[in-house]
């Protein structure tokens, strides 16, 4: 196990706080989006079936971006 590819990681609240606000951020960003494409279009894209989706997936792929690049990274020195 001492010649792994895969170095050990312990997960700490604060990976869990960069989880939640990688969440929050990228749920914003496509709502800011949503708010200007409202404001410049005259379309409200929430009403789309899509939308949500959107949402959800860039909330959720923002998260474990934000949690790869500044917990696991810099804690295990792999990319």
């Amino acid at each position: 196990m001492e010649n792994s590819r895969y170095p050990k990681f312990t997960f700490t609240w604060i990976g869990g706080l960069v989880l939640l606000a990688g969440l929050f951020i990228g749920t914003m960003a496509v709502s800011f989006f949503g708010s200007f494409w409202k404001i410049a279009f005259r379309e409200n894209l929430e009403l789309k079936d899509w939308f949500l989706m959107l949402t959800n997936a860039a909330g959720f792929l923002t998260a474990i971006a934000f949690f790869d690049f500044f917990i696991v990274r810099p804690s295990t020195g792999k990319n």
